[in-house]
């Protein structure tokens, strides 16, 4: 605990002093006129009194250390302090609302940079898939072509397969028949000679 007393706190003291001085004052008359019924003070209590007296400057009241005045400047102090609080309160409404302002135009910076990306890796995607498709476009007809000209090349050699095919019957009809004419020539020679000699 400190025993060093503040200003106001001195000031405040001062007067309680000053009030019991007052006091012992009036008790010093008091017991001068009553005489024998108060007790006799000794001589070094007079002494030490009477020192303590002349060490002691009485205090002489001014309008400076009334408490009324002292009262008054804690309480223009308190709202010059609830002033300067309102003052600076705002400031931070300001500096925080700037803040805010601040962060959502960062935000929205980040926001429209980020929209701008995602658009642009979205366009590079559709491009990609544009391609892709036109190129799986072009190999499924390139396919389809294929397809078409085999199938084409399908009839005609079925179409050529069923023509030799038919040649290849009527050629051999021909050469059995030959075969068989061929065989029966010389018995038909000879029945027909033989029915000559008949």
């Amino acid at each position: 605990m400190s025993f060093l007393v503040a200003d106001a706190e001195m000031a405040t003291l001062e007067e309680a002093l000053a009030f019991i001085d007052t006091w012992e004052g009036d008790d010093t008359s008091d017991s001068g006129s009553s005489g024998a019924s108060s007790r006799p003070r000794s001589e070094a209590t007079r002494r030490r009194t009477a020192e303590s007296n002349n060490n002691k400057k009485k205090r002489v009241r001014s309008a400076a250390s009334s408490s009324t005045v002292l009262q008054q400047r804690q309480k223009a102090e308190t709202l010059y302090l609830r002033d300067q609080a309102a003052e600076l309160e705002e400031q931070l409404e300001q500096l925080i609302h700037m803040n805010s302002v601040l962060r959502s135009g960062v935000f929205e910076a980040e926001t429209i940079v980020a929209r701008a990306v995602e658009e642009a890796e979205g366009d590079a995607l559709r491009q990609r898939q544009k391609t892709r498709r036109v190129m799986l476009y072009n190999h499924a007809m390139t396919q389809y072509r294929g397809r078409c000209q085999s199938e084409k090349m399908n009839r005609k050699l079925k179409a050529t397969l069923a023509n030799q095919v038919k040649v290849n019957d009527a050629l051999r009809g021909l050469l059995q028949k030959q075969s068989t004419l061929y065989v029966c020539a010389p018995f038909l020679a000879e029945v027909a000679c033989s029915s000559w000699i008949v």
